[in-house]
């Protein structure tokens, strides 16, 4: 008796779980078409042009879920943080001095962009064959 119990237990998680990703590769397949559909009708373009728009989105979704992932891993963000000292004053703002100060002018200005352009070259250098990680800024 305790042999057919888990077989029929073993036999239903099978069942539920082949359920729940046979409906949810429905659902996402079925999205995955409305938005190919959606792009193509709004934009004037051929589907297969449509398909690869949403190809490159998929592509970037799965590079930035790995590098959050890599970073969550490696607790590369905790070691940045005790890097920068942020642990030792509690994960809050530091006191800037003057320079310091106009300098986060300058940057907050520019939303950041002109800093991002002269950091792309040399990360990329870091990061081996980046793959849309790190596109160039327009």
């Amino acid at each position: 008796m305790p042999v057919l119990l888990a077989l029929l237990r073993q036999l239903l998680m099978a069942f539920v779980s082949g359920t729940i990703v046979t409906g949810a590769q429905a659902i996402f397949t079925g999205f995955i078409q409305e938005l190919v559909f959606e792009i193509k009708d709004t934009e004037g373009i051929t589907e297969q042009d449509a398909k690869d728009v949403v190809a490159n989105l998929l592509v970037d979704l799965a590079i930035n879920t790995a590098a959050i992932m890599v970073v969550l891993k490696t607790g590369a963000g905790v070691k940045a943080a005790e890097w920068l000292g942020l642990t030792s004053r509690n994960y809050g703002k530091a006191a800037l001095s003057k320079a310091a100060q106009t300098a986060a002018g300058k940057l907050a200005a520019d939303g950041g962009k002109s800093m991002a352009r002269r950091m792309l070259p040399k990360l990329v250098k870091l990061v081996p064959g980046p793959v849309g990680l790190l596109c160039p800024l327009s």
